[in-house]
């Protein structure tokens, strides 16, 4: 993956700026700041989700494969969203359709503070 990481504790994803004061508190020092270039896969379909992505200002897209290799956009993630939080594996592709900074999180972190 073609990222940067850098420390950060802005809140500038919405959901993120929504979370409960004490949430947040946990949760900022987890966060990294990420910038993810155009077409940087963030995860394949039916691998781990290794990270969870908050967009700042860059979007990401989840596509499907289809059986002809054309693949298909089935949603698009920005600073409203986030593309997975799931421990596990989805049946898509999550890539960043354009460029921009994602504050992020190791899945098993983020899952924790979920608990």
């Amino acid at each position: 993956m073609e990222a940067t990481r850098n420390g950060t504790n802005g809140t500038e994803n919405r959901l993120v700026s929504f979370l409960p004061a004490s949430d947040k508190d946990r949760l900022l020092p987890k966060l990294a700041l990420v910038f993810l270039n155009v077409k940087t896969v963030v995860f394949e379909p039916g691998q781990p989700v290794a990270a969870v992505y908050f967009p700042l200002d860059g979007v990401i897209s989840l596509v499907t494969p289809l059986e002809n290799g054309a693949i298909v956009e089935i949603a698009t993630v920005g600073l409203a969203g986030v593309p997975a939080v799931l421990g596990g594996s989805l049946a898509v592709r999550a890539i960043s359709q354009v460029a921009g900074q994602c504050l992020s999180v190791e899945t098993g972190a983020f899952l924790d503070e979920l608990a």
